[in-house]
């Protein structure tokens, strides 16, 4: 009796194929998963798989890259500062586009104290907080105030946005805080007059 030939499976695997990236489109398209993940994403809660996956990245890239989640999330605080400082820049009201603003800052916020209860460091609160530089100049140049009150007031306005940011998931507030914002405007416009 003749001998089986062995017939080749006609079967093969689809997998896709892997999409070749440099290390620069690779660390690009895992840095705007996590920016993307984190607007609506706690820090806590997002994963390095989780952003490698969005990302179409192996998460191993993260560590790699970046150093690690903090290092990813860093940089993501580092990319976002511009588009921050320049919502605030170029507003005349924080409520105004659709609260954009505000929301863009809480956010922020909410990922600088992850960064730094994570073991990052910042030099000073402007480190931190960029975006309190064009809040001082919209108020110089907005509100005319002089360049102490400025100061002042994007310090007092960034503390009134971390406070809300850091006790909104806990507490709920009687005024919100445009509207902390706004008294505090018009008590600074008014006394100047």
């Amino acid at each position: 009796m003749p001998a089986k030939k062995r017939v080749k499976s006609q079967t093969t695997k689809t997998a896709k194929p892997r999409q070749r990236r440099t290390r620069e489109e690779g660390k690009q398209l895992l840095l705007e998963a996590a920016q993307n993940l984190l607007l609506t994403t706690d820090p806590n809660e997002l994963g390095i798989r989780e952003i490698g996956a969005l990302a179409g990245v192996h998460h191993r890239f993260v560590a790699e890259w970046f150093g690690g989640k903090v290092g990813l999330f860093r940089a993501v605080h580092d990319a976002r500062t511009q588009k921050i400082s320049e919502l605030v820049a170029t507003t005349t009201n924080l409520g105004d586009r659709g609260g954009e603003t505000l929301e863009s800052i809480r956010h922020e916020i909410v990922l600088v104290n992850w960064l730094i209860q994570h073991g990052s460091h910042f030099e000073d609160i402007e480190d931190a907080f960029p975006a309190l530089r064009a809040a001082k100049k919209m108020f110089t140049e907005t509100f005319m105030l002089s360049a102490e009150d400025a100061e002042k007031s994007a310090h007092t306005i960034g503390a009134i946005v971390v406070a809300d940011a850091m006790l909104r998931p806990h507490l709920k507030s009687q005024f919100s805080p445009i509207e902390l914002i706004v008294n505090h405007l018009q008590s600074k416009i008014q006394t100047k007059k």
